[in-house]
């Protein structure tokens, strides 16, 4: 009797440390996903002031005889800073993909 009484608390604890295991992988999983979604959050509020100050430097051109807009070192050093952020955007993207893709 005590034998049997032994295994099936030896089974049953076997079952709590699985069900442990798979809820904390699992939960490490979700943690580091909305950390890259945090992450991707910053970067595109970044991008978004960029866009906006390169907006309001156009617009600001477009009142002088400028035949280039794109010639304007302030203009290339925000469009250069944008395809920057648009490559880290896209890293934290695909690693937030693969992530994903090993909790599955």
């Amino acid at each position: 009797m005590w034998t049997r009484i032994r295994e099936s608390f030896d089974n049953g604890t076997k079952q709590l440390q699985w069900y442990a295991s798979l809820l904390s992988d699992r939960v490490r999983v979700e943690l580091t996903i909305f950390k890259l979604y945090g992450a991707l959050e910053k970067l595109e509020r970044k991008k978004g002031v960029i866009m906006k100050s390169l907006g309001e430097e156009v617009v600001n051109l477009s009142t002088q005889p400028v035949t280039d807009v794109y010639e304007q070192k302030a203009i290339k050093e925000a469009i250069r800073e944008i395809q920057d952020l648009d490559r880290q955007i896209d890293e934290i993207k695909k690693e937030a993909s693969d992530v994903s893709s090993l909790e599955s």
